[in-house]
């Protein structure tokens, strides 16, 4: 199973959100990776095509902090969207961690670094990125990157 350049259009993505959408997570193809786009969804339904009891434990400890991760009241308190990505969406049996990229309300990672938000600027971006996760086999579950939904790049 090849898995598709980085920044290829084709790179397989999941975009969850659980109080917006309601659509179900489309079959893998034949390589084993979702079908080009982005693929609006629940949280439940990620769960169900990739960590159900029918998968490997490795999986299903992923999904936990990924559902412990979004849950954090700080992460959800800022996060407007969530891209799920890499190998914990695909049909990789065991793969590593999970890849997400939170898009932020805007303006909140200026309200961070000001200390607007009354946490520490340092933790509450190690935490959005998952740096702060579960390690399991010498990884972290998380593997994140969080930036304002249409900020200034």
């Amino acid at each position: 199973m090849s898995r598709p350049p980085l920044g290829s259009c084709s790179r397989p993505k999941v975009v969850s959100h659980e109080e917006t959408w309601r659509l179900a997570v489309p079959a893998l193809d034949a390589s084993g990776w979702l079908p080009p786009g982005e693929h609006k969804c629940t949280l439940g339904e990620v769960q169900a095509r990739f960590a159900s009891t029918a998968h490997s434990l490795k999986r299903q400890q992923i999904f936990l902090a990924l559902s412990e991760h979004l849950k954090n009241p700080l992460v959800s308190d800022l996060t407007r969207h969530v891209l799920i990505n890499g190998g914990f969406v695909s049909s990789k049996p065991e793969p590593k961690d999970v890849d997400l990229v939170l898009g932020l309300a805007p303006g909140s990672i200026n309200a961070l670094l000001a200390g607007r938000l009354g946490v520490s600027p340092v933790a509450a971006l190690a935490l959005l990125d998952g740096k702060l996760s579960r390690v399991v086999d010498g990884h972290r579950l998380i593997h994140g990157f969080a930036d304002d939904i249409g900020g200034p790049k």
